[in-house]
């Protein structure tokens, strides 16, 4: 009999925890936000900037009651939105480096008022550590100054080099950098990629990103203005719903070569795929 009434006590504990799960697990799936559109994301980002000054708080609100999947939605679009601008749009800041001849160009453009996405394009010498001592040595005596070239199209000197792409998406108070470094050499016989590194970081909010994988699509570049060396990078990006692919491709186009003074001109270029 006691028996008996330890399996009945047993079986009415388990029912009890299994209906109790049920409610949570329907629960969780079946919360109700306020935004679940794209359309009534837009009307609440219009609505809350009509005075032209959206607030750190505005926004914050906004994204915690928009739906997971909404948001998904909402971020793909801004990184194709950001990617269209970002081909037409002007450097907001250029800087050259004589010490380490580097070059950093800017470029920055707002999707809507609760997104921006900045992109850095930096090109320098890809120095060893004794160099790099050197170098820092050198800076000391070399004050920086403003690029003379728009930060795309230069003439390098023989040697390892490397060109970094940072793409960086602030939604909110959400910000997700994807850093693409593109390691390559100059000579005279033309450009060789040499091999690609990712760095990622994200800083809260409402997705993480992780880089999957780079490779070097074009290794070399030997035609003067007809040829170049290029790698495609693949991030995968993870919201709270899902998550989606973010690839991009970083080019180095061999343009000329002055054999004399032992320089190559190259142009750089960066775009989402």
């Amino acid at each position: 009999m006691k028996k008996r009434l330890n399996i009945m006590i047993s079986a009415i504990l388990i029912l009890a925890l299994a209906t109790s799960y049920s409610f949570a697990t329907s629960d969780s799936t079946t919360e109700s936000f306020e935004i679940d559109s794209i359309r009534d994301l837009n009307k609440a980002i219009l609505e809350a900037d009509q005075d032209n000054r959206i607030t750190k708080m505005e926004k914050n609100e906004i994204l915690n009651n928009t739906k997971p999947s909404v948001l998904e939605s909402y971020i793909e679009n801004v990184d194709e939105a950001a990617a269209d601008l970002l081909e037409s749009a002007e450097p907001v800041r250029e800087k050259y480096y004589a010490a380490d001849d580097k070059t950093v160009t800017v470029y920055k453009v707002e999707v809507d008022p609760l997104s921006t996405v900045e992109l850095v394009l930096t090109d320098a010498e890809d120095l060893s550590f004794k160099d790099t001592a050197l170098s820092k040595a050198k800076s000391l005596f070399v004050d920086e100054c403003y690029a003379a070239t728009n930060g795309e199209t230069l003439w390098k000197a023989y040697g390892n080099r490397y060109f970094t792409a940072e793409y960086s998406r602030s939604i909110g108070s959400s910000k997700v950098v994807m850093r693409t470094e593109n390691h390559y050499n100059l000579s005279s016989t033309g450009i060789t990629e040499r091999y690609g590194n990712t760095r990622v970081q994200s800083i809260t909010g409402n997705a993480t990103v992780s880089s999957i994988k780079n490779s070097i699509q074009q290794k070399t570049a030997t035609t003067a203005g007809n040829s170049n060396v290029r790698m495609l990078t693949r991030y995968n990006v993870n919201t709270k719903s899902s998550s989606y692919t973010f690839q991009e491709r970083t080019q180095i186009d061999y343009l000329a070569k002055d054999t004399k003074n032992k320089k190559i001109k190259v142009k750089h270029s960066w775009k989402k795929i």
